[in-house]
């Protein structure tokens, strides 16, 4: 069966919060709260390599993990986009 109607677009925002009044706060990649939260998902990225065996993949993706919150201080954090496709039966 194929679809009619169909419609598709590009978010930044997952399902639940297209249609949020907030949703605009969430946009800004100098957010606060979203800042806060992606380098804290970089930390406990790291925490959980911290006794990884290998010593020099270790070593390297905590680097890497560092290099991560450089990032995210000068640039900014956002999420990645979501692409619906949205169609009727």
């Amino acid at each position: 069966m194929k679809l009619t109607e169909i419609e598709i677009f590009e978010s930044t925002h997952p399902f639940d919060c297209l249609f949020c009044e907030r949703k605009h706060e969430c946009e800004d990649p100098r957010n606060q709260a979203t800042f806060h939260q992606s380098t804290k998902d970089v930390d406990n990225a790291i925490k959980r390599i911290e006794n990884h065996p290998d010593l020099e993949a270790r070593m390297r993706l905590m680097e890497e993990g560092e290099k991560l919150k450089e990032a995210i201080a000068e640039s900014g954090a956002s999420p990645a986009s979501y692409l619906f496709v949205i169609g009727k039966k």
